[in-house]
């Protein structure tokens, strides 16, 4: 049995938000085949107040256990009085139409050049989850 080959890509980008420094970093897997397999999107908040060095918020594209995909959105703080995780959502999710939602789409990621432009993801990723949901609730209805 052969291990999957994948490359790894990332892009991060800087500014101020209320005073504070951020960074956000886009990192994204590709296999051999040129899919899209993981994508990551982290908002790093710092510093906070004397307690704490930065808040991590992630969102997390993968592989889902028993379903094609799995998103999950969790917080990480890592501060002097230690470090902790706190799980927002995960869901895992069949895939509805018939290719793979954009935000798994490699050229779509290569495209984002901007702090708007990964902002602009985010909201894909809202799109889908609620397009989802939507399709799911209407198949139990119908």
């Amino acid at each position: 049995m052969t291990q999957t080959q994948t490359q790894t890509f990332e892009k991060k980008f800087e500014s101020k938000e209320d005073g504070k420094d951020v960074e956000y970093i886009l990192e994204y897997k590709v296999n051999e085949r040129n899919e899209v397999k993981h994508v990551r999107i982290t908002k790093i908040l710092y510093p906070l107040e004397c307690c704490a060095n930065n808040v991590k918020t992630i969102i997390d594209i993968g592989e889902g256990e028993t379903e094609p995909y799995r998103i999950e959105v969790y917080m990480v703080r890592d501060s002097w009085n230690g470090t902790g995780r706190d799980d927002l959502m995960s869901i895992e999710f069949n895939d509805y139409g018939e290719e793979s939602p954009v935000f798994l789409w490699r050229d779509y990621l290569e495209s984002i050049e901007s702090i708007d432009d990964l902002k602009e993801l985010a909201k894909k990723i809202i799109e889908y989850i609620n397009d989802v949901y939507m399709l799911s609730i209407d198949s139990f209805i119908e």
